[in-house]
């Protein structure tokens, strides 16, 4: 990410470059060998290098959307857990027994699912 970052740095300079002085880039292209080739398929390479780079774009901006999205996304379930869990540390106690008193255990099960959890808070503690 940051060579795609480096690379297009040092690209767009170059690029506004060529679009201010067309004739630099025409003397660089006939200095090539195969220029003459190149000259007869002007229109096609020049339609084709539109195509791409007008999905290039399409697809970095699919992307960066995506990532932004994501990203905001991440942030509200950051921010729900830390609220979630405020409570959860603040009123844990009454938070339990409220949950135990609407499950469908009998007393052997539910002093049993008790004993358990607190085990498992002793532990962690």
């Amino acid at each position: 990410m940051q060579q795609a970052a480096q690379i297009s740095r040092s690209a767009v300079p170059w690029m506004q470059q060529q679009i201010l002085e067309p004739a630099v880039f025409q003397q660089h292209l006939r200095s090539l060998p195969f220029y003459n080739e190149l000259e007869l398929y002007r229109g096609e390479i020049l339609q084709k290098a539109g195509e791409i780079s007008g999905q290039e774009g399409s697809i970095l901006f699919k992307y960066v959307s995506s990532f932004t999205l994501s990203a905001v996304q991440d942030l509200v379930l950051l921010l729900i857990f830390f609220y979630v869990m405020f409570f959860f540390i603040r009123d844990g106690n009454q938070i339990l027994e409220k949950i135990l008193s609407c499950l469908p255990l009998s007393q052997i099960y539910e002093e049993t699912f008790r004993e358990q959890l607190l085990e498992i808070k002793g532990a962690k503690e």
